[in-house]
């Protein structure tokens, strides 16, 4: 038998804090293009070397 929903828990305090912190620098870091840049170049390796380990190992993994 499913449970109920229960309410979402508000933050206080420290956890508050914390979280809008977080999120703030959440979304500096999406705002800056360069940040961007560098995610998508980390992206493009991280592809070429996944297509590299399939061609040598025929598709294996």
């Amino acid at each position: 038998m499913a449970k109920p929903f229960t309410d979402t828990p508000i933050l206080k305090g420290k956890d508050a804090e914390s979280f809008l912190a977080n999120l703030a620098e959440t979304l500096q870091d999406f705002s800056s293009e360069q940040k961007i840049k560098e995610k998508d170049a980390k992206l493009k390796k991280m592809k070429e070397s996944f297509d590299f380990l399939s061609t040598i190992s025929n598709d294996v993994f």
